[in-house]
């Protein structure tokens, strides 16, 4: 998947090349280390095309949080990757705070990482639509700026609905990512805060509600589910 992908400089004329490079990823849990795996690609940079020398995979689970793991392994020849399931778009991470002296739900959009790619160029415009249901006017829907050509946007956008706490369990907030475009917008995928259906979100909307004047961040699995 192309917003998984990064790459280190090129180091010319060498055939023992140091790097000293740093990349991250944004939005890997717990679990994903239990299950994901690192591949790492050695190539050949000419002209005209890169060439293939060797690779190697690291399982994550391998990993001890909060420590650095040194690794020295053989390269192989191609391994084979098994397919990313359609049902995961990316991650999303959100940031919410309820402020009961003024009965203000401030939601922040912070980024989003690993999203699919919708366009041709291997990249997506993505923004993001806020929908606080069962509300139908326009005060509450919002949306954020688009970023252009990117698979791991940066948003760092804040939004605040007026709700009076009795009513905070009544309401349910759709969050969902889009790739602009001239002709249509397409659905990328969506964050469903149903607060009595899914578990992750409830606890988040948890915290919220018991941390009065608080801000709380957590990452959330975009899912390619039936949109209106």
């Amino acid at each position: 998947q192309q917003a998984t992908k990064r790459r280190t400089k090129t180091k010319i004329k060498t055939r023992n090349p140091e790097f000293d490079e740093t990349v991250e990823y944004h939005g890997v849990e717990e679990e994903d280390l239990q299950r994901k795996m690192l591949r790492i690609t050695v190539f050949d940079e000419t002209r005209l095309s890169s060439k293939f020398i060797g690779e190697t995979m690291i399982m994550l689970k391998s990993l001890v949080t909060d420590r650095t793991k040194d690794y020295s392994v053989y390269l192989s020849g191609l391994q084979e990757m098994r397919k990313v399931s359609d049902h995961d778009r990316g991650r999303i991470l959100v940031g919410m705070m309820y402020n009961s002296s003024r009965n203000q739900l401030h939601i922040a959009i912070k980024r989003c990482a690993n999203l699919v790619a919708m366009d041709s160029n291997g990249f997506s415009d993505p923004f993001v639509k806020l929908y606080l249901r069962p509300d139908k006017d326009k005060k509450s829907k919002f949306k954020t700026k688009v970023q252009s050509k990117t698979l791991n946007p940066e948003f760092n956008e804040e939004f605040v609905y007026s709700v009076k706490t009795n009513e905070l369990i009544n309401k349910t907030l759709d969050v969902s990512v889009w790739d602009k475009d001239f002709a249509r917008n397409e659905y990328i995928g969506m964050l469903l805060q149903f607060l009595l259906l899914l578990l992750v979100v409830l606890f988040h909307w948890m915290e919220v509600i018991n941390n009065n004047n608080q801000f709380f961040e957590r990452w959330h699995v975009l899912k390619n589910i039936h949109h209106h």
